[in-house]
């Protein structure tokens, strides 16, 4: 009820009422003007979370990379006195059409960077998803640092984007000579998810399930030469 006493105990000074239970929606709202009551609905519920795919929200914090070297003796596999590629230009492209390899024109632009001295790139700040990583055209034209160099030997399986496998080439090369600048190199289809990565990687040692860095990169080139010399001793025949 309302305009009416509610208090029963008196103790000294105080007065206080009998126990008071309130509920959602079933509490009175009063009308001043008419002194009329109604009983509020319910706010709407929440709806629950159905959609648990990752690629549907942005998850910020995944991370991939990490080396560009000159794979000296083209194995595929980077030994231990091979060195890192400097100033190499590396591009990120998501695999728009999911087909699994780079489609110029088509996969979307990420991102692009450099390597550092040491040939280390990294891309950061990516949300889960294909993603495809392109050793860009203007590294092999004149001046670019990959100029007359070639990507290393197809190591089958272990190139595959996906393979998780460190420190050997995970390149395809896309050429009408891959020492020309209209060529390029890129990995197929590598898979981003929170969680879902190599926990340990040798190129960084610490656990971290977001980051991958085994997207490597081979490149060797082919010389001939060695020396110039007079010949004293010539023979006439």
């Amino acid at each position: 009820n309302i305009n009416n006493d509610n208090g029963v105990n008196t103790v000294g000074n105080q007065t206080t009422s009998n126990l008071i239970v309130l509920t959602p929606a079933s509490e009175p709202t009063v009308n001043n003007a008419t002194g009329s009551t109604a009983n509020p609905p319910l706010p709407p519920a929440t709806p629950p979370v159905t959609d648990k795919n990752p690629s549907h929200y942005e998850t910020i914090g995944l991370a991939l990379g990490n080396l560009v070297w000159y794979d000296t003796n083209n194995d595929g596999v980077r030994d231990g006195s091979e060195t890192g590629t400097a100033n190499v230009a590396v591009q990120l492209y998501r695999d728009t059409n999911g087909d699994g390899i780079y489609s110029p024109g088509v996969d979307g632009f990420a991102a692009a960077v450099a390597t550092d001295a040491n040939g280390n790139y990294t891309f950061t700040q990516l949300i889960a998803g294909g993603y495809l990583v392109v050793i860009a055209s203007s590294n092999f034209a004149p001046g670019g640092a990959l100029r007359g160099y070639q990507n290393s030997a197809d190591l089958s399986t272990l190139s595959l984007g996906n393979s998780g496998v460190n420190n050997v080439d995970h390149g395809v090369s896309v050429t009408l000579g891959i020492t020309v600048a209209n060529g390029y190199v890129a990995s197929t289809v590598v898979t981003l998810t929170v969680g879902g990565k190599p926990v340990i990687d040798d190129d960084i040692g610490l656990p971290n399930a977001n980051t991958n860095t085994t997207l490597d990169f081979g490149f060797y080139r082919l010389e001939v030469g060695n020396q110039v010399f007079y010949d004293t001793t010539t023979t006439v025949c």
